[in-house]
């Protein structure tokens, strides 16, 4: 394979040691494979610069932790060209299963085998969310309910409530009542419950709680039934952090699927199938969730019976006419005269089976994507299957099995019922990765970095979704608590939007929405559902904006914007410049929202038309501004031309918490010297314009090393900014790197890099951008390999879903892929020698691959091959991406036990890391206060939601370490009243501790007094139900 690498470097001088940021472009000519309302408690290290060590117990180790477990795992086995890990040499399935039968022979043991029908309904891949409810799924739903009446001994799962709530607006009152009543006898099942089906590896944490909980409250209200068992089938790996947070759920159990394929001959080596999967925090098991890992490489009828697959797909019953499968051939109906032999070959995969557990229970899953749409199916399956079942029955002693329909609950009950004990699990698994397919590894990180555009965008519509929730959350308590009728009606009648933005939202957490994995089509229709949450989430918070002003200020707002606009989803906002009046009567005013629950120092950037301008706050003191150039990148001519009618306005911003400040642009006059100060403008390549106000001088010799490109460097009172362009008939790359000089900005310790890449000149080739960062920290350790040899691997950490770290141990086997992890928010490295931790903060999801002293990603892919997983096409429609990152380097408090001690307090990130990232994800929105008073920095506020009821909104406060000694602020009754009363003007009647979605309700707390003894739960999240 032919490469082409082409690098635009920047060089940055962090502290000790020099940092070189490469932007690599590979091309290839050969094709190549490759809530609610939520208040929750982030408590970090307790700290002030840096990290600082608080000596804590260490946690007991569990039985198998997935990061030392993982990296001495043989990824060179010689199976693996034979696709399926029972062919390994030391997976001996034939002697395995005799010894099993002798085993059930020997103790008069009966296999309870539970036969799950299912449909996996995806809402949206290789069809749109509405071409497949339409074609499909609607059918599938009405058959369920009209067979598994006529069908008494059937049972059936589903799980897509974004599917079935939409059909649940379609049906008759009738046919609703029949679909209660068979989830009241138990024949069918909801499973999980979420809207969706999410992904685990690249979702953020509010993502994961707001499906679930959308999910499960449209089940509480519609069906009145709280689901209590997961099922997760087809997720690209697993995270524990959605384990904790069903867990916290109040569910009991959950089934899992997609491992790599090391994990899945690991489990079933170990007969671990199933555990106890357990917070790494936790010290006695006292948030252990039940976990099946179903054994085989896919949930569809040719791979869930057991080990042969040829088998499998006899018992695949549905024949439609003019429809071919991969049964035909194969399946042949059962009679009388053959119900002894198939029922024999049955039965035989279901005891392989049951070999790789250590109790008597076999879940076997019955389906497949979109089965059971035909109603002819429903016969096929059941009249054939039941023809087993009564075979298999009536010869209990001879096959030593029991067989029927069943559900994950029956499954769970009768497993606890066999087996008390489970091993313990602490960790994740990622990476995904299989070898069914061509005989070799295939690793699915790349989906990490996969159209970065919907994954920037998604954040971006997090952010207007949470602002717009905590707005109306407050706006509408004002309404009422005033007793405002015509402000109460305007926001009830907008709570349709809400919801709908919600939901829109909420679909994007699918496993092949924020993952980037769908077609052409269906992304497009994501971006399209994400921009119609956009501009709803945007309109309601100008509604509620007038809400709250008028009735805590008694003032009427003008008109305002949002001070940029965006046509589309597949276009970046274009900023509004700011009309600022000679006449001292009109004033622009800039409103910022800080969302967060802490005062903050911001950078703020608007566009102006006059470069002679000022700025003040509200009470008209001066605010350091500064005049940066507006500029355009001539791609063809690779120049840059300045404009001399726009202006950037840079100032520092003071935000108070939770509350809306105003700042005042006007026109400076001729005696006034509070003037924003022009920038100084250093330039290769700049085509200077007439009349500019800009003196533009030749840059040192060492920027102009990297060719062809434009370098232009802004320097300032307030920020000093480095931008390299660079130009190819391919593609057009620029970074932008920038200090912050003014002290007084919590950014100021830190470098923010951003960086614009457009694929979008020529479709017609593969290419990929990375970034890596160097540096002289060695970030490796020392560790025993199977041998019991000594290697040096390196180790980074990496955040799951925005909630904790997790430490990723390089295995030098598996290679580049095999060691990139997901990341949602940030990653970091460490020098346990130099005290010195260096990390990156994301805006977006990212895969990050680690060496010594490097952290690389991947920035834009684009692949003209289909990878051969589905999609039948590459990823082509790349749109020009922004991405933002910061860059921190800490110094590690000197008693720092490192790999000595390796407490999960250890892998946290600083006060100071925690909160970067969250002001990175959830910028101040640019349109008095509600709060007198601001949370603790290691506070944060990460969603206000009215339920369904529109009564109640539920909240939770969260703990990075539930170890008492690493709490700086316990969380109790007395914690959680004192967060609540920073809201001073809301009226709060009742606290209710409940279950993470609020379907669980606990004992009253009182909220006129406090209990400084009752603590919460030793949990990371503590959830509560506020009554207004």
């Amino acid at each position: 394979m032919k490469w082409i690498h082409r690098y635009i470097a920047v060089v940055l001088l962090l502290s000790c040691s020099i940092v070189i940021y490469g932007f690599s472009v590979r091309r290839s000519r050969d094709g190549g494979t490759l809530s609610m309302a939520t208040y929750w408690r982030q408590q970090l290290l307790p700290q002030k610069n840096g990290t600082e060590n608080v000596k804590n117990p260490v946690c007991p180790a569990p039985d198998v932790d997935t990061t030392s477990t993982f990296s001495q795992m043989n990824f060179q086995a010689t199976w693996i060209n034979k696709h399926y890990f029972w062919h390994s040499e030391d997976f001996d399935f034939e002697t395995r299963y005799k010894t099993h039968l002798r085993e059930v022979a020997r103790n008069k043991n009966i296999i309870k085998v539970f036969i799950l029908p299912h449909s996996h309904n995806d809402p949206g891949w290789r069809r749109s969310y509405d071409e497949y409810f339409l074609a499909q799924t609607r059918h599938t739903l009405h058959n369920m309910v009209d067979k598994l009446a006529s069908l008494p001994k059937m049972t059936f799962i589903w799980s897509e409530i974004t599917y079935l709530a939409k059909w649940w607006k379609t049906i008759t009152p009738k046919t609703k009542q029949q679909f209660i009543r068979l989830l009241e006898e138990g024949r069918l099942e909801i499973g999980t419950g979420g809207w969706v089906m999410p992904d685990e590896g690249v979702a953020t944490l509010f993502s994961l709680v707001h499906e679930l909980t959308e999910g499960q409250q449209w089940v509480q209200n519609h069906l009145n039934t709280h689901p209590k068992y997961s099922w997760a089938i087809d997720p690209f790996g697993h995270s524990s952090t959605y384990s904790h947070l069903l867990q916290n759920a109040n569910m009991d159990g959950m089934v899992i699927q997609r491992l790599h394929y090391m994990w899945k001959h690991w489990l079933a080596e170990h007969k671990t199938e199933e555990f106890q999967w357990r917070p790494r925090w936790d010290t006695t098991g006292k948030f252990d969730i039940t976990c099946l890992t179903l054994p085989y490489d896919l949930y569809s009828f040719k791979h869930a019976c057991g080990p042969e697959p040829a088998v499998c797909l006899k018992f695949d019953f549905r024949k439609i006419a003019f429809e071919y499968g991969e049964n035909h051939g194969k399946m042949t109906p059962i009679t009388k005269t053959n119900v002894k032999k198939l029922a024999q070959e049955i039965v035989t995969q279901y005891h392989k089976t049951a070999s790789l557990t250590n109790h008597n229970v076999v879940l076997v899953p019955l389906g497949d994507d979109f089965r059971y749409d035909r109603s002819i199916e429903w016969d096929q399956q059941y009249s054939n299957y039941m023809e087993l079942f009564s075979y298999i029955n009536s010869n209990k002693d001879k096959f030593r099995m029991e067989i029927g329909f069943g559900t994950l609950r029956d499954y769970f009950e009768a497993a606890n019922a066999m087996s008390s004990k489970r091993a313990s699990l602490s960790g994740d698994f990622f990476p995904y990765a299989d070898v069914y397919v061509w005989g070799k590894p295939s690793y699915w990180t790349g989906f990490y970095g996969t159209r970065p555009y919907w994954k920037r965008f998604y954040r971006e519509v997090e952010n207007e979704l949470r602002t717009a929730e905590m707005l109306f959350t407050f706006a509408n308590a004002l309404a009422r608590q005033s007793n405002r009728t015509n402000y109460i009606e305007l926001l009830a009648n907008q709570y349709h939007n809400l919801v709908t933005a919600r939901h829109e939202f909420a679909v994007f957490a699918h496993h092949d929405g924020v993952t980037g994995t769908s077609k052409y089509l269906t992304m497009e229709d994501y971006g399209n559902r994400l921009y119609s949450a956009y501009i709803k989430t945007i309109s309601l918070q100008f509604k509620s904006m007038d809400v709250i002003y008028d009735v805590t200020l008694k003032k009427t707002l003008p008109s305002i914007s949002k001070g940029f606009l965006r046509e589309r989803f597949d276009l970046l906002p274009s900023k509004i410049p700011l009309e600022v009046f000679a006449n001292d009567e009109y004033v622009t005013r800039v409103i910022l929202f800080n969302s967060l629950g802490w005062k903050r120092t911001e950078l703020v950037k608007v566009l102006v038309k006059d470069a002679n301008v000022k700025v003040t706050d509200s009470e008209g003191k001066h605010i350091p501004s500064q005049i940066n150039p507006v500029f355009q990148f001539d791609s063809l001519q690779v120049q840059v031309h300045i404009s001399n009618r726009t202006y950037e306005l840079v100032f520092l911003a003071s935000l108070e918490p939770l509350a809306f400040s105003t700042f005042n642009v006007r026109h400076r006059s001729k005696d006034d010297d509070n003037v924003s100060i022009l920038a100084t403008v250093y330039c290769t390549n700049c085509a200077q314009p007439h009349e500019s106000r800009f003196t533009i001088d030749t840059l040192p010799q060492f920027f102009q090393t990297v060719k062809p490109s434009s370098i232009l460097r802004i320097q300032g009172p307030v920020m000093s900014q480095v931008t390299s362009l660079h130009s190819s008939k391919y593609e057009t790359i620029q970074v932008n790197t920038t200090l912050f000089n003014l002290s007084t900005t919590s950014s100021s310790s830190s470098i923010l890099v951003e960086t614009y890449v457009d694929f979008t000149q020529d479709y017609s080739n593969k290419a990929e951008v990375f970034m890596r960062l160097d540096s002289e920290l060695n970030s490796t350790t020392t560790q025993k390999t199977k041998n019991g040899e000594e290697e040096e691997v390196s180790v980074m950490f990496t955040d799951q879903n925005s909630f904790i770290m997790e430490k990723r141990v390089q295995v030098p086997s598996i290679g580049y892929e095999g060691n990139t992890y997901p990341i949602t928010n940030m990653v970091y490295i460490q020098d346990e020698l130099k005290k010195l931790r260096l990390s990156v903060l994301c805006d977006r999801s990212h895969g990050f691959f680690t060496k010594r002293g490097r952290l690389e990603t991947l920035i834009e892919r684009r692949n003209t091959f289909d990878d051969g997983r589905g999609m039948s096409e590459g990823v082509l429609d790349s749109k020009p991406t922004v991405s933002s990152y910061l860059l921190l380097l800490e110094n590690l408090d000197k008693n720092y036990a490192g790999d000595k001690s390796d407490t999960f307090s250890q892998y946290q990130p600083s006060i100071y890391g925690h909160t970067a990232s969250l002001k990175l994800n959830y910028p101040q929105s640019t349109n008095d206060s509600v709060v007198n008073d601001e949370n603790p920095n290691d506070m944060a506020l990460m969603n206000l939601q009215y339920l369904v009821d529109y009564k109640s909104v539920i909240g939770s406060c969260k703990n990075t370490s539930a170890k008492e000694k690493d709490q700086k602020h316990h969380c109790t009754t007395t914690s959680v009243l004192e967060s609540i009363s920073y809201f001073s003007q809301l009226d709060i009647s009742k606290i209710i501790p409940t279950s993470l979605t609020g379907l669980a309700d606990h004992a009253e707390i009182d909220s006129t007094k406090s209990d400084k003894n009752a603590k919460c739960s030793n949990s990371l999240l503590h959830n509560f139900k506020l009554i207004f």
